[in-house]
């Protein structure tokens, strides 16, 4: 009773104005609901199952369904690749906090600030300021290259791959690579996991490899200015999640640029110095470094790499892929909720993304549109001007109206709650 009482305590944080009909409707869903299944053991993707569950508080369903009823309403939502999954599966979390922000995220102007997370801030916080910058740069330097630094556990997938014809899927023309890998044949390594994230400080596996990324782009781009060679470097840390049999991939992708093409020598050099970087870092050497390496070729292609350098961590296939093939319901809640949404602050503190050579504002050659703090600065006044525009006159909001109806279910729970001890 008292964990009941508690959760009807929380109240709203962002709500858009609307008539009680949205109330009516969350009324409505609780009303309906048939299932007795504990949420624990509920398809977090499922949407319909999580309204039918008569567990759901009235909250988490009242934001669900105003989540829903915007997603219904935008064509843009909708083109996104399991968006309603990924707010099911976050506003379900036990042990995070923020599902309830994430489903709420535009609403009266505010947005949940969760990119890592959250498919709308991803968008808004990093790929249109990347897009604003880097947006026009093609033509401003001679090669592009989308690269992916990465570690693998089997060595036999693990080195060097330099694409040098891409594939095409309207001519069936498949990808031509060169490949270098000098681990084949070498043990396989352990699972990276998450715990390795929480060892001391900045000594640990998971950071060691992103800072070895990080470390070999900014030394990659300064030996090529030490020889006169034009270019730079635009990284964003990434984390691949894989649940039940728990472990964890640390990525990084950069868009990188430079006065010269990269050949097959030059990128084994480059292989080598990652694989230097990488040792020398406290806790290295737990994967086996893979570099990845193709061109880009249009500015469309740059931008459709930018798109995929900031869309937020991708969680939600894996746990799709396994919810929908018969992995026990339960056990895979239970591990998202600890390695995911309970311990991924301390690994994704990671500052990114970061900018080096001619892609740095305050770098001499400097080829981008301008530090995007100008646009930050305008989208922001926009955001406020719009949000004042939709603030209503009157207090009859739906802040308000879901205010006094949680109050109000907590009187009367605290009444027969009160009833209860009397008649005891």
């Amino acid at each position: 009773m008292l964990a009941k009482l508690a959760d009807l305590d929380t109240e709203t944080e962002f709500l858009q104005r609307s008539e009680k009909k949205w109330l009516r409707e969350a009324d409505a869903s609780e009303a309906g609901a048939d299932c007795p299944l504990p949420l624990q053991c509920v398809n977090r993707s499922r949407w319909h199952d999580i309204l039918r569950n008569k567990n759901l508080d009235f909250d988490l369903r009242a934001r669900l369904l105003r989540f829903l009823k915007g997603y219904n309403w935008s064509k843009w939502m909708q083109g996104q690749k399991f968006y309603r999954e990924r707010i099911g599966i976050s506003l379900l979390s036990e042990t995070w906090g923020h599902g309830e922000r994430m489903a709420m995220c535009g609403v009266k102007g505010n947005f949940c600030q969760l990119p890592d997370h959250c498919i709308q801030c991803a968008d808004m916080l990093r790929y249109k300021p990347a897009v604003y910058e880097y947006g026009h740069v093609y033509v401003k330097a001679p090669f592009w290259y989308a690269i992916t630094l990465s570690f693998r556990r089997n060595p036999d997938h693990a080195g060097l791959r330099l694409v040098i014809e891409k594939a095409d899927r309207k001519t069936g023309k498949t990808e031509k690579a060169l490949r270098f890998n000098p681990y084949k044949g070498m043990p396989r390594a352990g699972n990276l996991t998450v715990q390795h994230g929480e060892a001391d400080g900045v000594d640990n596996p998971v950071v060691a490899c992103h800072n070895a990324t990080f470390i070999f782009t900014e030394e990659y781009v300064s030996i090529l200015k030490s020889v006169g060679i034009h270019a730079g470097a635009l990284a964003s840390r990434e984390i691949a999640w894989h649940f039940l049999s728990h472990h964890i991939t640390p990525n990084t992708h950069d868009l990188f640029n430079s006065s010269e093409p990269i050949e097959f020598e030059q990128a084994k050099a480059m292989f080598a110095l990652f694989e230097r970087v990488y040792s020398e870092q406290p806790c290295g050497r737990c994967l086996y470094p893979d570099l990845h390496i193709a061109p880009l070729e249009s500015q469309a292609a740059v931008n459709r790499w930018l798109y995929y350098m900031f869309k937020p961590m991708d969680y939600v296939t894996g746990y799709v892929r396994l919810a929908n093939g018969g992995a026990d319901i339960a056990k895979l809640n239970a591990d998202l909720d600890h390695h995911l949404f309970q311990n991924a602050e301390v690994i994704m503190s990671v500052r990114s993304p970061r900018r080096f050579g001619n892609l740095f504002c305050n770098s001499p050659g400097y080829i981008g549109a301008g530090s995007i703090t100008a646009w930050r600065k305008e989208q922001k006044a926009k955001r406020a001007a719009l949000k004042q525009k939709r603030q209503p006159q009157k207090e009859s909001t739906a802040e308000k109206v879901l205010r006094d109806e949680v109050l109000r279910r907590n009187e009367e729970v605290r009444g027969d709650a009160a009833g209860s001890g009397a008649n005891g």
